[in-house]
């Protein structure tokens, strides 16, 4: 009859148990989440320059031409982005799993005999509801994200409320950092002269010593070089309520 293993023997087999699950986590690791990780990050790099086009869009404007271009995105809002998919990630996560938690206490559904299954240890096998989640949090990012940013475009170009930095709803976590915000302009030379005197302009951003504007009375988009005005920003709610009647307000003071 077979003896009961030494202590020296289990501890033996606890390390080479050890061994072989961090090495199977480093295979995995290198054969699917990097390269996942990797898709992810062109997949919301993607996502991101679609919706800056579909924000500037009504505005007559283009991401690059208020300073966002390639290397911005990668630089500032890549970041950002990926910490939104990973919020959403978490909450259907959470909501994968509490439903699985159901099912184990209540039993399989009426027409399926298998519950959902355990790993080698008979714990909840969580890696499959884990990546689901991901996939799931990515296309949400990817559908809802373009979309947000169109009609706060929208809003921005009918009404001229001001936009800066959209947030997710209740945190800091930045959606989409664009800016449209109530601006006057001081002409330096007679060739800016026409715009000082528009009462209902945007600032949308500025690239290459050009700034760009958008009248919401006219819906012109307008570029002018920065040599030439000094521009006034106001930290307002957006522009006079009458421009979007196209309406030019009445100067005050």
């Amino acid at each position: 009859m077979a003896g009961r293993p030494s202590k020296k023997q289990e501890k033996g087999g606890r390390e080479v148990a050890s061994t072989t699950d961090t090495a199977s986590l480093l295979d995995w690791t290198i054969r699917y989440a990097v390269p996942a990780s990797g898709l992810a990050a062109a997949v919301i790099y993607g996502v991101l320059r679609l919706s800056y086009a579909l924000f500037y869009q009504p505005l007559r404007a283009t991401p690059e031409e208020v300073g966002y271009g390639y290397s911005e995105i990668l630089a500032g809002q890549l970041i950002g982005a990926l910490e939104l998919t990973l919020v959403v990630w978490g909450v259907c996560f959470g909501i994968a799993w509490l439903w699985r938690a159901a099912r184990r206490r209540l039993g399989p559904p009426v027409g399926k005999a298998r519950p959902p299954r355990n790993d080698e240890k008979g714990r909840p096998a969580l890696w499959g509801p884990a990546a689901r989640s991901a996939l799931v949090a990515l296309g949400l990012v990817a559908v809802l994200l373009p979309v947000i940013a169109r009609e706060m475009g929208a809003i921005a170009a009918t009404n001229g409320e001001t936009m800066r930095n959209i947030h997710l709803v209740g945190s800091n976590i930045p959606v989409l950092p664009v800016t449209a915000v109530p601006a006057r302009v001081t002409a330096l030379n007679p060739e800016a002269g026409d715009i000082e005197g528009r009462a209902c302009l945007l600032y949308l951003g500025a690239a290459a010593g050009v700034f760009v504007f958008f009248d919401v009375r006219t819906k012109e988009g307008l570029r002018v070089p920065s040599t030439a005005v000094v521009v006034h920003l106001f930290n307002s709610e957006g522009v006079d309520t009458t421009c979007a009647d196209g309406v030019e307000p009445v100067p005050t003071g």
